[in-house]
């Protein structure tokens, strides 16, 4: 089952090469230890974001079933909606240590594994801002299925950060 792993991840550790990431990733997948440690120290440190979407379809690839396709679109999708969002944060010149707070306290409830927190912040802080929630298919994905809850939660708090790292780097936001 590792191998088929390992094959079918080969594009993602690619992009992991000359990082110090690599030789962690592999050995949480061949261990069977889950990304989602990794994944959090990397957002609190503020380092590497741009390798955490590999991380992510590596950890959605050892999670394994089917549908795993719908899955990447979902991870995809829900990247977005943090994008957007901090887009949104910024072109009304909010306060960026309100959003960084707001990514702090969705990653304490992806930790604990509480999708009722989560989504709790999730709600009260788009209410917070006065702009509608995402209506998208990897919202109820989030709260339906519990395998996938921290997937995508990691992955819309890696949306919300990246463009934040991009700017920190003197990068452009646009960029991609």
């Amino acid at each position: 089952d590792k191998l088929e792993i390992l094959k079918n991840t080969n594009k993602y550790f690619e992009k992991l090469l000359g990082t110090n990431l690599y030789q962690e990733v592999l050995t949480n997948l061949l261990e069977g230890r889950k990304q989602y440690s990794l994944i959090a120290r990397l957002l609190r440190e503020n380092r590497n974001l741009e390798v955490i979407k590999y991380i992510l379809l590596i950890q959605l690839n050892s999670m394994g079933g089917k549908n795993v396709q719908n899955r990447k679109e979902r991870i995809e999708e829900i990247i977005e909606e943090g994008e957007k969002l901090q887009k949104y944060f910024f072109h009304q010149k909010e306060n960026e240590n309100k959003l960084k707070s707001y990514a702090f306290k969705l990653q304490g409830a992806l930790k604990a594994n509480n999708v009722e927190e989560f989504m709790k912040l999730f709600t009260l802080f788009y209410g917070s801002l006065g702009i509608p929630m995402p209506n998208c298919e990897a919202i109820k994905v989030l709260i339906e299925e519990p395998e996938s809850f921290r997937l995508l939660g990691y992955s819309y708090i890696y949306g919300l950060e990246k463009i934040l790292d991009k700017k920190r780097e003197g990068g452009n936001e646009n960029e991609e």
